[in-house]
């Protein structure tokens, strides 16, 4: 049975990938503009799901989103938006 729940926004972090940052020393505003409109665009108004939390390498809360059965990360890895660490 499906349950009907309010919408809610939430941060979080995309586990075992790096994507472009907007604020570190190796920050790259541009890129990082881009690869937030295209996950935005990829999951906005839609159904995702969170398959698991897990922690880091720096010890922080992170998860795999899923949309129809398709891993979120492996979609911006293979459009170039990220990298598998």
């Amino acid at each position: 049975n499906l349950i009907n729940l309010p919408l809610f926004f939430v941060k979080i972090r995309l586990a075992f990938i790096n994507t472009p940052e907007f604020k570190s020393k190796k920050a790259n505003p541009l890129k990082a503009k881009e690869a937030k409109i295209f996950l935005n665009n990829l999951i906005k108004n839609k159904q995702v799901n969170n398959i698991r939390i897990a922690k880091e390498m720096y010890e922080r809360k992170a998860t795999e989103l899923f949309q129809n059965h398709l891993n979120i990360q492996e979609i911006i890895v293979e459009n170039g938006y990220g990298k598998i660490i």
